[in-house]
């Protein structure tokens, strides 16, 4: 949990991609950094939010609430010139799915790099997210912009924007 938190409270750039449920696999990319999280879907544009800290730490402790959620070691690998440790997680999501986690948490900076989550029952879907943290900034080419403001998948354009989808 404590590596999850520490990811909360530095700039990062997670990538997930979502195979499953016989469609097209799904990425999802998201940039946290000064405040703002910036977030885009496969050919949706991006989306620029107001990032609280606080709110997502309170969120991320409540997950970890009583036993359901206990992570155990598994090793360690190399990603990407980095040595990990890895650990598992089988827990039960509200709806009674089943879901096996395995994360890999850097030993050089106790920050998570990879995590890998199936869920069987229900959804039967797996995600697979990678975690970068260096050199961190906001997407290119992006106009200031106040939070809440959501930019087309070709490019923005301070004409083009359009309110968030809720």
């Amino acid at each position: 949990m404590e590596a999850g938190l520490k990811s909360l409270r530095v700039p990062s750039k997670t990538t997930t991609v979502t195979t499953g449920f016989n469609v097209m696999p799904l990425t999802a990319v998201v940039i946290t950094v000064g405040g703002k999280k910036y977030s885009i879907r496969t050919n949706r544009g991006w989306i620029t939010t107001h990032y609280d800290q606080t709110g997502a730490e309170e969120l991320y402790r409540s997950s970890f609430a009583g036993d359901a959620n206990i992570c155990t070691p598994d090793g360690t690998e190399t990603i990407g010139g980095d040595m990990t440790d890895v650990f598992n997680s089988n827990y039960r999501n509200g709806d009674g799915s089943r879901v096996h986690e395995r994360i890999w948490i850097s030993e050089a900076t106790g920050l998570p790099v990879r995590e890998q989550a199936s869920i069987i029952g229900g959804l039967n879907l797996t995600m697979t997210t990678t975690m970068e943290y260096n050199d961190i900034r906001p997407p290119e080419g992006l106009p200031t912009s106040p939070p809440d403001t959501e930019f087309p998948a070709d490019g923005p354009d301070s004409s083009a924007q359009t309110p968030p989808r809720h």
